[in-house]
């Protein structure tokens, strides 16, 4: 069988002068209804392969060497690297369709979410618009979406799951013959991971779909790949099927991708009757309002956060866990006023943030800082990683001159596990694990005395995640910080937190001691979580 995609040398620099080689090599072939995972650590180079085959590399960069060749739908063979542009404007979409890691960035959020997809299907398609929302409604039952509702929905009025169904419709809405997948579930909680996996299988065996999915978790793709290619330092070295790969992996790489997993922090804990409680929240509640997809547009309000209340202590982290939609980013947003609430008190050490005048709260941004979940949207394109390392320092530090601004923000960017010579290079020259790297820097710079963390590694492989979660064990014992740790990860929740408190529908389920928690859970719903771990998890034994 012809493949439908050939790849051969291909080699990716930041500029044709440059010796810094980001791709190196890289030779494999995918055929017609064959799905590759391409596992490796952040920034091994993965997502710049599926971005040079679609050709929509940063402007930096460039392909340096190589060949790129599709087997189109007319059955002739198609050199990408020599295409022009207008040649893979209509490739793009047609033939090959990614699906972007992050859908909430992916998407356009002023435009709803039919909309976006029927224009999909109007620029490969020649159709009437009608026929284009038919065609838009179909798909969506397909992909398992409300087809109505998800029509006439934005962005924002969707769960992440339900984002990244939208972005497989407009996938599959060109009818294309293969499909770049860049970590499309790496954002979700357990069940819904596995029903998006499972959805894409579904619709690759009806349409005959050739997949490359992009994953740092290679536990995730064992029942979804037939071959798996791992990357390191920008090349392949190891290219087996699936099963042989699992049960006689050939690299120590390998194994190490497949064996690390973060540890509990020997000694996580301490007494809670003798704590001091840092953060005080009580009778908490955020709503948000939502229009029902009727003739009459009636609103309706969404209790996003439904009177909650509960003490986070001095010096502790306590995790927040919860499925997608449970309310948890909302509840840490509104924690540190991102977002107003609708109502309640939130005491943050000797501050009623609550009631602070907008002036006060900015003067005292300094002590509560947030690691946000999109680690794409959280930092500004046009500026250097050094300049948004320096800037909160130019506010709140202005006794720092400039060298001292910059050493301070290299020595957080080595703490994070990134490099000097990152300094000066704008966000879209580094992948996503790595630029949640950064916004951890970030937001640590100014060592906040209140940390939230909303996801911060779940876009980051297994061992990038047990260096960052010792890295923040480590800062918290040195510099006393209180934290909110949200997650939809069970593993991760336990190796970092003192506490968790379980969320669901906006309203608080449980709060426990961790090891209580996981050995005899209280609630329902935490049973149902525990429930969902992969059997291959190190704690799913003991539950």
């Amino acid at each position: 069988m012809e493949p439908v995609l050939s790849v051969r040398n291909l080699t990716i620099a930041l500029n044709q002068r440059s010796d810094k080689t980001l791709v190196k090599g890289l030779c494999f072939e995918i055929k017609r209804g064959e799905t590759i995972a391409l596992g490796g650590e952040s920034g091994s180079g993965k997502t710049l392969t599926a971005l040079g085959i679609l050709r929509l590399l940063p402007p930096e960069m460039i392909i340096k060497e190589g060949e790129i060749t599709l087997q189109n739908k007319q059955g002739s063979p198609c050199v990408l690297t020599n295409c022009s542009t207008s040649e893979l404007h209509t490739i793009r979409g047609s033939e090959i369709a990614m699906i972007f890691q992050d859908p909430g960035v992916s998407l356009n959020p002023v435009l709803k979410c039919g909309h976006q997809v029927s224009e999909t299907i109007l620029t490969h398609e020649q159709c009437t618009r009608h026929q284009a929302k038919t065609k838009t409604l179909e798909i969506f039952r397909e992909v398992q979406l409300d087809p109505i509702r998800t029509f006439n929905a934005y962005p924002h009025e969707l769960s992440g799951g339900q984002r990244q169904r939208v972005m497989i419709a407009m996938a599959i809405s060109g009818n294309p013959t293969l499909i770049l997948a860049d970590e499309p579930t790496s954002a979700l909680d357990a069940p819904v991971q596995k029903g998006v996996l499972t959805l894409l299988k579904k619709v690759q065996e009806k349409y005959r779909i050739a997949i490359l999915l992009i994953s740092h978790d290679l536990d995730l793709v064992k029942n979804f790949a037939d071959r798996v290619m791992v990357m390191h330092q920008g090349r392949i070295i190891e290219d087996k099927a699936v099963g042989e790969l699992f049960e006689s992996p050939g690299q120590a790489y390998t194994k190490a991708l497949l064996t690390t997993r973060p540890e509990r922090a020997a000694g996580a804990g301490f007494p809670y009757t003798s704590a001091e409680t840092f953060v005080n929240v009580r009778n908490l509640s955020v709503r948000f309002e939502a229009s029902e997809f009727n003739f009459f547009r009636k609103n309706r309000h969404i209790n996003a956060v439904d009177s909650v209340s509960f003490d986070v202590y001095k010096g502790e982290t306590l995790g927040l866990v919860g499925e997608s939609g449970s309310g948890k980013t909302s509840l840490g947003r509104a924690l540190l006023r991102l977002i107003e609430p609708r109502e309640g008190l939130i005491k943050i050490g000797h501050l009623e943030v609550n009631a602070l005048e907008p002036k006060k709260l900015r003067q005292n941004r300094n002590l509560f800082q947030m690691v946000f979940q999109d680690p794409y949207a959280s930092l500004n394109p046009f500026k250097t990683i050094g300049e948004a390392l320096t800037e909160p320092l130019t506010i709140f530090q202005s006794n720092l001159n400039e060298k001292e601004r910059k050493q301070k923000a290299i020595h957080f960017l080595e703490l994070t596990g990134l490099h000097a010579d990152h300094y000066k290079r704008l966000p879209n020259t580094f992948s996503g694990g790595q630029r949640q790297r950064i916004c951890i820097a970030r937001a640590l710079i100014l060592e906040p005395e209140f940390l939230v963390l909303d996801e911060p590694v779940s876009s980051l492989d297994v061992a990038i995640q047990a260096q960052i979660l010792q890295l923040l064990n480590k800062l918290k014992e040195t510099l006393r910080f209180t934290s909110l740790f949200i997650s939809h990860d069970l593993d991760l929740i336990r190796c970092i937190s003192d506490r968790i408190m379980v969320m669901k529908n906006g309203k608080i389920e449980e709060i426990a001691e961790t090891e209580t928690l996981f050995q005899n859970p209280k609630a329902e719903y935490t049973k149902i979580l525990l429930d969902s771990l992969p059997r291959s998890s190190p704690f799913s034994s003991k539950l």
